[in-house]
């Protein structure tokens, strides 16, 4: 997937499954080091000041115990139920820490706001990107910001409010990015996509491609939770209920990919449900120009250097 003749590569990660750097997260122990390279980089997401979130971290923003008590693994289902929400211990660490601007390929930075109020949410993206732009210059290799306003159990629950405020709000985040002058993705959930923002977003200069989908969240009608799940209560129900993520996203996503691709003529990133070869087919022949691989890092980690190999022999446009 190329934006703006930067090459992000085919097999890009989902914001959460490599940590901030690329080596932060227990399951990566299970992949050997020629596996990672070959996995571009979508950073854990970033929000302006630390948070404290669900998954407590460590001092150097690695996760502080081997299983977080917010995400739940069903292992005979492949799927995985997550409430993080958005734990990261503040933009100015990470680009004070040097490590990405050490990094030695392309790779995108996910953002996200806590604010409370639209006001609020501009303010934070605002320093963000002036932040971002004070260390530009020091980052070794090309990258991109991926903007990620649609975590399922962040505080602000920003996919709560109307679909027309939303994409307004979306428009102006955009827009104030811009000044990075970097490739900028936005990454949105399948309750959240929408004809009319998927036009927008089409149409707005500074949107370089999308990433589909973010997590589902508990709740949401697309899924039989009873069915699905086995119970009508999330086990995480005290953090939110969490958002699903693993194989039962992949019918739903292709589908909302194939709709989006009639509109959104961008490139499009694949994420959810990925987990075998036969998924990369159904996203790529959906319209997906690459895929962001999540659960199956830890699900089915066995699969990814097929799954590796396998998007690289195919044609993505």
């Amino acid at each position: 997937m190329k934006l703006r003749g930067i090459d992000f590569g085919n097999v890009l990660c989902g914001s959460s499954a490599l940590g901030f750097f690329g080596n932060d997260f227990w399951y990566e122990q299970k992949l050997p080091p020629e596996i990672l390279n070959q996995i571009t980089l979508v950073t854990k997401t970033v929000t302006l000041l630390g948070n404290k979130g669900n998954m407590p971290l460590r001092g150097d923003s690695t996760p502080d115990g081997f299983y977080p008590e917010c995400i739940k693994i069903h292992s005979s289902e492949e799927m995985m139920l997550v409430a993080v929400a958005l734990s990261n211990l503040g933009l100015g660490y990470y680009l004070g820490d040097e490590r990405w601007q050490n990094q030695d390929k392309p790779f995108m930075i996910s953002l996200a706001s806590l604010g409370l109020t639209p006001d609020e949410r501009l303010n934070e993206y605002q320093i963000m990107a002036n932040m971002i732009n004070l260390y530009k210059d020091k980052f070794s290799a090309p990258f991109g910001i991926q903007i990620n306003p649609t975590c399922p159990t962040a505080k602000n629950q920003l996919t709560k409010i109307s679909p027309t405020d939303f994409c307004n709000e979306l428009m102006s985040i955009l827009h104030i990015m811009s000044i990075v002058e970097v490739p900028l993705e936005v990454k949105l959930g399948l309750t959240s996509t929408t004809p009319a923002l998927l036009d927008k977003l089409n149409k707005h200069p500074c949107c370089d491609s999308i990433c589909l989908s973010n997590s589902i969240p508990w709740g949401s009608d697309i899924i039989d939770w009873e069915k699905v799940w086995g119970s009508e209560i999330s086990l995480l129900a005290d953090l939110r209920g969490g958002g699903l993520t693993g194989r039962h996203l992949l019918e739903e996503n292709c589908r909302v990919i194939k709709e989006a691709r009639e509109i959104f003529k961008k490139p499009i990133s694949a994420s959810g449900g990925v987990l075998d070869i036969e998924a990369v087919d159904k996203v790529h022949q959906a319209g997906a120009n690459s895929i962001a691989l999540c659960s199956v890092l830890t699900l089915k980690p066995e699969n990814v250097p097929g799954i590796i190999e396998y998007a690289n022999s195919l044609d993505w446009g």
